[in-house]
Formats: structure tokens, C-alpha cells, sequence
């Protein structure tokens, strides 16, 4: 099932509205990544190391490994941290009606366009990408966004001067029609992923359809085997789901 997806021209607005609302693209938007480390670094007052928060602004910080401070994180207090940082496009994907009332919002980074699926993602048959059109006055090709891809943001750190364009109303309505659908389907296991355990499998991929061209027969597998290639998925060329069965119990 493909999303219509609208031409260049009805994508964006002419002119954005006042307030931010979702489907927005906006630059320097302060993405957040934790680092590729089990330890986090800690900040805390150079002078004692004694746990503070916040930390007064003229304050001097000494950095401390997470593992080597005794109290980090106790009771769930908040610490200040170490975390990589970058200033990059993205796209607002709060729901308008709910910004006034979260102090977080939600923005999915715009990256680079696949090549070998660009047209699958323009023509909205792509599962979790959405396309974003180019903003030529901006410098921006044309873009992807995947919309499982959310990172939390807080409202006071994006000004409305970084906003470069409003989606248009069939733009945002694909762009949350395609949210659901990535959020909402059916989860399985690829051809070739291994066995978790022992137990029947079917392809969830064969229980939509009835025109299929084998019969969809569950398949006992062992852990550590690998899944299997389903015939109708091969044949109809889509991906296999795999989902373990479990053993009907009776009403007594």
C-alpha cells in the first residue's frame, strides 16, 4: 500500500503559518545523541564534587566518570552530562494540537535520500521514509526523513526564526498517515535472522491474504536455526514477517 505523497508544488505552503505546527522544516535544530558508551560522563562543581542541580551558570565543572562518583543518579535525579550535540534540519513531528501542552517536542533529523529508493520513498511506498521536497533557498536537496526516528527536543530550545517551510495540509496528512502505518505494523522476524527458540512460525505476511500460492502452513523451527524464505512472500516479492505461535488454551 503506497501514501499519496503531493507534487512539489502543493507540498509546502506559500506562507507559514504564526505558531509552529507539525510537518514544519526547520534549521539548527539542537539534536541530541547519547555516546557510544555504557559509562556516562558526569558534570558537577569542580570545587566539591558534590551533587548540584542545576549548577549555578558561573560556576566551574570538572568532568567525572559516571562509575567513579558514588551517588550518580540516585532516587532518579537528574545529572548534567556529557552527550554529543549537533545543529541540523528537522522536521517537527509533535502533533499541532499537542505543542502547548508538552514542554518536549518531538523532531525527526533529515537525512540523505537512498539513491537506489528514491523512487520508491517518492512514491510513498516506502514504509518508515518520508520525502522532503528541496528548499532551494535554504540549500536543501531533496531529503528523507524516517518518521520512527524521533528525538526529543525541549520547545524553548527551537526559536520560530529557524522555521524554513510549513508542509501543506495533504503533506502533513500523508506525513501522519505514514507515522501510523510504520508505528502500527505488524512486527516478525527477516529470512536469515536466527531462531530465538524452539517453536511453530508462521509469516504474518500470509495472514492478510487468500489468493495466496502455497498454503500458509506454520513451519516448526529450532533456536539457533536460522529463518526461512516464505514462498508467498517470495513470490509476491515482499518481506517475510516470522512470529512465533503459541499453543491455544481452552476456556474450561
Amino acid at each position: 500500500m503506497s501514501i499519496s505523497i503531493p507534487p512539489y508544488e502543493e507540498f509546502y505552503l506559500r506562507d507559514s503559518p504564526y505558531h509552529l505546527q507539525q510537518g514544519d522544516v526547520l534549521q539548527a535544530v539542537p539534536i541530541i545523541t547519547a555516546p557510544a558508551s555504557n559509562e556516562l560522563i558526569l558534570l558537577r562543581p569542580s570545587r566539591d564534587k558534590l551533587y548540584r542541580y542545576p549548577i549555578p551558570p558561573n560556576e566551574p565543572v570538572q568532568q567525572y566518570r559516571e562509575k567513579l562518583v558514588s551517588d550518580a543518579f540516585d532516587e532518579g535525579r537528574p545529572e548534567f552530562t556529557v552527550v554529543v550535540a549537533q545543529r541540523i534540519p528537522a522536521v517537527l513531528m509533535t502533533p499541532t494540537c499537542d505543542l502547548e501542552k508538552r514542554d518536549v517536542w518531538l523532531f525527526s533529523p533529515l537525512k540523505e535520500v537512498p539513491e537506489e529508493r528514491a523512487d520508491e520513498i517518492f512514491s510513498g511506498r516506502a514504509v518508515s521514509l518520508f520525502p522532503i521536497y528541496e528548499i532551494p533557498e535554504a540549500g536543501l536537496p531533496k531529503l528523507v526523513v524516517d518518521v520512527g526516528d524521533l528525538r526529543p527536543v525541549h520547545r524553548q530550545a527551537v526559536a520560530q526564526d529557524l522555521r524554513l517551510k510549513s508542509m501543506s495540509p495533504d503533506a502533513y496528512n500523508a506525513l501522519g498517515e505514514m507515522v501510523v502505518r510504520a508505528q502500527a505494523r505488524t512486527w516478525g522476524y527477516a529470512p536469515g535472522e536466527l531462531v530465538p527458540e524452539d517453536g511453530h512460525y508462521r509469516c504474518a505476511q500470509d495472514n492478510k491474504h487468500f489468493d495466496l500460492r502455497a498454503e500458509a502452513k506454520p513451519v516448526e523451527l529450532k533456536k539457533g536455526e536460522k529463518f526461512p524464505e516464505c514462498p508467498n512472500c517470495k513470490w509476491s516479492h515482499k518481506t517475510p514477517q516470522w512470529y512465533r505461535l503459541t499453543k491455544l488454551k481452552k476456556r474450561s
